[in-house]
C-alpha cells in the first residue's frame, strides 16, 4: 500500500539513492547503511521494482506485513534510501484499514457493462478526479496532499 500511496502522491522521500550493479539473492540484496526498520525504493530492476522494509533479519514488503518476496537477480539499477514522515505512515495505516473493510464495495467508474451491442453505464458516484467515491484515493485524496509532489 505505501508504495501505491507513492506514487499516487509521486513522491517516495528518497533522500539519498545509490546506484550501481545489484544482486538479490535468498531473498537478500547487496545493499548497506539500512537502518533497522528503514523503507527503501528498487528502481531498475526487473523482477523486483517497488518499495521494502529492512530488517536485521530480512526484508519485509511495503506494508511491513509479510516477508518479500524478491526474486533471484542481478541489475543495473537504483537503491533510494527512504525517510518516510511518521504522520504518512499512520494516514498508510488507516488507508490499509479502510481499504480492508470496503474490500466489496464497487470502485470502478462504471456501475454497469455489458458486450456483444455493447452498452455501459457511468458510476454517478465519481470524484472531480475521476476516482469513484469507494476508492481510497478519493476519501484519502485530500490529507495526502501535504506530501504532493508535482511532477
Amino acid at each position: 500500500m505505501l508504495s501505491d500511496i507513492c506514487d499516487f502522491i509521486h513522491n517516495y522521500f528518497v533522500k539519498n539513492t545509490v546506484s550501481g550493479f545489484f544482486s538479490i539473492q535468498n531473498g537478500n540484496i547487496n545493499i548497506d547503511d539500512l537502518e533497522e526498520g528503514q523503507r527503501f525504493r528498487i528502481y531498475g530492476s526487473v523482477l523486483n521494482d517497488g518499495v521494502y522494509t529492512y530488517h536485521s533479519t530480512g526484508i519485509t514488503n511495503d506494508d511491513d506485513t509479510k516477508e518479500a518476496d524478491l526474486a533471484d537477480e542481478s541489475f543495473k539499477g537504483y537503491i533510494g534510501y527512504m525517510a518516510v514522515p511518521k504522520q504518512l505512515l499512520q494516514i498508510v495505516e488507516n488507508i490499509s484499514d479502510w481499504v480492508k473493510a470496503n474490500e466489496n464495495a464497487p470502485t470502478g467508474v462504471y456501475s454497469s457493462e455489458s458486450f456483444g451491442g455493447y452498452s455501459y453505464t457511468l458510476n454517478n458516484a465519481v470524484d472531480a478526479h475521476g476516482y469513484s467515491r469507494n476508492d481510497w484515493r478519493s476519501v484519502f485524496g485530500s490529507s495526502l496532499n501535504a506530501w504532493r509532489k508535482i511532477s
